[in-house]
């Protein structure tokens, strides 16, 4: 054999050896993958299939996680909005009563001062809901919809959006009437009838819709035992992903991992009132997730 065959034959030979070791790394680090992802205490076909059925389900369900909306809400601000932090999110939703009834300041002059820090605020989405202290002193419940500029407002209406992050489409539903307060514009009374608030939302809230915000809280979700029976009845019948509301600020009163919303069934409740009885501003915004 001459030195030109000898090398060809070392060169192959280092090849072969060099693929071998790959080889054995490769099929070492396969079998810790298995015995990472299965348990082969039962080696049957069938459990072996459902395991990795389930796993495949897990990594879906991380997918999906990480596609859910973040939304913050919160109502109730009485005037007292620049000394709030408002969290990051994709959608804003603003359940009423941004002017403060005791203030000398007029109520266009106080919401046209809301309305331009809303304006400051980078969230792409913002929606608003008229509170029963917002349409008072010259200002109607059809002027707030030229006030509020740097947000869209909702009453009686539903409007979809498409989110470019996780693209996908919210359904989002706003109004602004109370049961509970006589002697305001937003009051209706409660129960069905022609301008009764029954009738009014029946007519209006989507069978098919991803939030609704509301100034009124629903009867027993953080509503001080005022809230609205004929709006449960509703939400129930709906069952939207979240229902946003302020108006009673004592139905947040307590510990705040524990009185600012409720999970019951597919509808999570939350009370975004910033401020208690005594219009100070004790709580934050409520940053939720919702698939």
């Amino acid at each position: 054999m001459n030195s030109s065959s000898h090398n060809g034959y070392s060169w192959r030979h280092a090849c072969v050896s060099s693929n071998l070791k790959l080889s054995i790394v490769a099929a070492f680090l396969f079998l810790m993958c298995l015995m990472f992802f299965f348990d082969f205490s039962d080696t049957s076909s069938t459990s072996i299939k459902s395991q990795l059925q389930n796993r495949i389900r897990g990594f879906g369900d991380i997918a999906r996680e990480d596609h859910s909306t973040r939304v913050v809400c919160f109502g109730d601000t009485h005037s007292r909005h620049e000394e709030i932090v408002i969290p990051e999110a994709e959608v804003l939703v603003f359940t009423g009563d941004c002017t403060d009834p005791g203030s000398s300041v007029s109520n266009e002059k106080q919401i046209r001062n809301f309305n331009q820090w809303l304006g400051t605020l980078p969230h792409k989405h913002k929606f608003v809901v008229a509170g029963n202290h917002d349409p008072e002193k010259g200002v109607s419940l059809t002027d707030l919809r030229n006030l509020f500029t740097n947000a869209r407002y909702l009453q009686d209406e539903s409007v979809e959006i498409f989110l470019s992050n996780n693209r996908k489409t919210l359904k989002i539903y706003g109004s602004p009437w109370q049961p509970q307060f006589e002697g305001f514009l937003t009051y209706k009374k409660p129960g069905p009838g022609k301008g009764h608030i029954k009738d009014l939302w029946e007519s209006s809230i989507p069978e098919s819709v991803d939030i609704v915000a509301t100034h009124s809280p629903p009867k027993g979700h953080l509503d001080a035992g005022i809230g609205s029976e004929d709006l449960l009845d509703l939400l129930e019948s709906v069952q939207p992903k979240l229902n946003c509301f302020g108006h009673i600020h004592k139905g947040r009163q307590g510990k705040m991992s524990g009185a600012q919303r409720i999970q019951d069934g597919r509808t999570l409740y939350v009370n975004g009132a910033i401020v208690n009885d005594d219009l100070e501003p004790i709580w934050d915004p409520v940053l939720v997730e919702i698939p």
